[in-house]
């Protein structure tokens, strides 16, 4: 059975190390920049340049450090992400986004392929009691946080979540917390392919597996 975490605490050092790059107020206009740059390049015709950077993220969290999220599952054991010495793929997703469904057969192949060498969290917007059904279709390797319920003051839930860029968006991190990518969207059955071409089941499946291997070869 996976492991279902609640997104504790999200707590800053008032001593941090000024070598450290961390996220701040102008990081969070960046991704608002990114967001209209994308919107507006798709509006003005200009629709694979505007895929193009959508898929990638805004450039100004490259290179910048998650601040330590703590975690404590239901049984109440706490998890730093500190503590994590292998790199990270931290996924955003949901039980109704269609294209996050279709990417989980390919988390749960890097998550199987890559279990000594890679972590895999995946983020949902989900409340526990819609979270056993999805549960099952997760590898045992991929350790699922599902939404908590009323947010405290400082805490952190999925919808303060500051780096949050919608679904599925994967975060690759590497040993030193550090985002080193971002990917956006996914392939899913029944949709276009680059060449227009509608994509099969085991194509998406085949196309998504791809795109998480190659970041996960770059972290490594």
């Amino acid at each position: 059975m996976q492991k279902l975490f609640i997104p504790l605490l999200f707590f800053f050092s008032f001593q941090l190390d000024a070598q450290v790059d961390y996220y701040s107020a102008d990081v969070r206009n960046c991704v608002e920049e990114y967001k209209m740059r994308v919107d507006s390049l798709i509006k003005s015709g200009q629709v694979e340049d505007g895929l193009r950077i959508f898929e990638a993220g805004p450039d100004c969290i490259i290179g910048k450090t998650m601040p330590n999220y703590e975690f404590s599952d239901l049984s109440g054991h706490i998890e730093k992400l500190e503590n994590i010495s292998r790199p990270i793929i931290l996924k955003m997703s949901s039980s109704w986004c269609q294209p996050c469904l279709a990417e989980i057969p390919a988390i749960n192949r890097i998550a199987d392929e890559f279990e000594e060498d890679i972590k895999v969290i995946v983020l949902l917007w989900d409340e526990p009691a819609k979270l056993e059904e999805l549960a099952k279709k997760y590898s045992d390797k991929v350790t699922l946080v599902h939404r908590p319920g009323k947010a405290k003051e400082k805490n952190l839930n999925f919808r303060s979540f500051k780096h949050y860029l919608g679904f599925p968006a994967s975060y690759y991190l590497d040993r030193n917390k550090k985002i080193v990518a971002v990917k956006r969207g996914a392939a899913a059955p029944g949709a276009e392919d680059e060449n227009g071409k509608i994509m099969s089941l085991e194509e998406a499946n085949q196309i998504n597996y791809e795109r998480f291997l190659e970041k996960v070869r770059e972290m490594l």
